[in-house]
């Protein structure tokens, strides 16, 4: 779970909101997660054609992708999309970190989700643990 912060903002987003008030566990639905997580989005899965993408400095451009073998890549896209946020959450489920709760009949096709108490214990331990330096 380290390696991909998306899925420590899911668990933080779930734990708790500051200025808030509401009882805990929180219930979100879907729709509300992605709109928060997008903003903070950190792709991180590697391009898997074999692009070179130069270092840039502050306020230059990338332009076309310098090809080392095959075909021309595209560049790599960094923004989420539903397929992403789903990847992510059915994984959190999965390792039973959040849940996925029934919905009321006024709403059934909004999933809404709800931290576990692995979660919980989850985003605890990452946060007590050193940063690295880097």
């Amino acid at each position: 779970m380290g390696n991909n912060p998306n899925y420590l903002r899911v668990l933080a987003l779930l734990d708790f909101t500051p200025g808030t008030t509401e009882p805990l566990p929180r219930v979100l639905p879907r729709s509300y997660i992605k709109n928060q997580l997008e903003a903070f989005y950190v792709p991180t899965r590697k391009n898997k054609r074999n692009v070179d993408i130069p270092n840039l400095k502050p306020g230059e451009q990338l332009g076309l992708p310098i090809v080392t073998k095959g075909k021309p890549a595209k560049p790599v896209q960094h923004t989420m999309n539903q397929g992403t946020l789903t990847h992510i959450l059915s994984t959190l489920e999965s390792w039973n970190l959040i849940r996925n709760m029934p919905v009321q009949a006024a709403n059934r096709k909004e999933k809404m989700y709800q931290i576990t108490s692995s979660g919980e214990l989850a985003l605890r331990f990452n946060e007590s643990r050193p940063q690295k330096r880097e």
